[in-house]
């Protein structure tokens, strides 16, 4: 089933209809000021490994297609809001982002019962969610799917990618990959995210959290494939959102500059380097220059 098809679907299943992608001018991505004095190494590095959840394939996703953010479940002001934050973090990315009435390939869904519809969601389109990668998307796998579908979080995502040519940007649909030139520094292909479902409770992540800090957080798990028992410890983080409402500390209301330099290193990442750990040492690379900039 393509995505389009998969999209009407949903809207079928929710008593909302979709919003798609309409980024208000005037909305400007929220990030949060933390001054970061000299981070050492060894923090970046393991906030890099704990955050990063890669596909399968071990190569790291990112959007290089257009983006086309829609949102089910929500009332238009809020949705309206989430889809801005999420455009202009996009945009500042270097990102195309689709203009409404675009067929969305980012689809964010607000369920009352997020277990039960994610349940019924994943038995209901099984090749969608296609977890083995075979003749179908690249995901995080079989275990992956299970965490996603068994376990209770305010907010649950699963991104779908697709092998794409290094040389041509093309998508290899049958599996076999054509390529002209053979390199031993450079990889012949690269994961590209082809569309994502991220699945909001309406009731745990409603609770004691802002609609700016849910939506950095959202615009977070969208542009990234983020491992969701992520541990980022002592450093700020839009990912730390829930934990810090939860011992109650004061959730954070913005994407911090970790969550900045982190998305910014990852698409500036050079992901067709031979060796699939180089990609994770350039967003390490690039986290420390960014962080260690004399702050504006």
């Amino acid at each position: 089933m393509r995505f389009n098809g998969f999209v009407g679907a949903l809207a079928l299943l929710m008593a909302g209809s979709a919003m798609a992608a309409d980024a208000p001018p005037s909305t400007a991505t929220p990030v949060e000021d933390v001054v970061v004095v000299a981070p050492r190494d060894d923090a970046i590095e393991a906030f890099v490994e704990n955050v990063t959840a890669a596909d399968s394939n071990r190569r790291l996703g990112r959007w290089t297609k257009e983006l086309c953010p829609g949102v089910i479940g929500l009332k238009p002001r809020p949705a309206r809001y989430m889809l801005g934050v999420l455009a202009d973090t996009a945009l500042r990315l270097g990102l195309k982002v689709g203009k409404p009435g675009c067929r969305a390939n980012a689809l964010i869904v607000v369920a009352t019962d997020a277990q039960s519809f994610t349940d019924d969601l994943v038995k209901t389109h099984p090749r969608v969610f296609n977890a083995s990668g075979v003749d179908g998307p690249v995901t995080r796998g079989k275990a992956a799917l299970k965490d996603f579908v068994q376990t209770p979080r305010p907010v649950r995502w699963w991104h779908m990618s697709e092998v794409v040519s290094a040389e041509t940007g093309k998508a290899i649909d049958d599996g076999r990959l054509k390529v002209r030139s053979m390199s031993r520094i450079g990889d012949n292909v690269t994961d590209d995210f082809a569309y994502l479902i991220v699945v909001i409770d309406a009731k745990s992540a409603g609770r004691g959290v802002s609609m700016r800090g849910l939506s950095a957080y959202v615009t977070m798990v969208v542009l990234a494939q983020v491992n969701p028992d992520a541990e980022t410890g002592s450093a700020p983080s839009i990912l730390n959102l829930f934990k810090d409402r939860d011992v109650g500390a004061k959730p954070a209301d913005g994407l911090t500059s970790w969550d900045w330099a982190y998305l910014k290193s990852l698409y500036g990442a050079n992901r067709a380097k031979k060796t699939r750990r180089a990609p994770r040492r350039d967003v390490r690379d690039g986290m420390k220059r960014e962080l260690t900039r004399p702050q504006e």
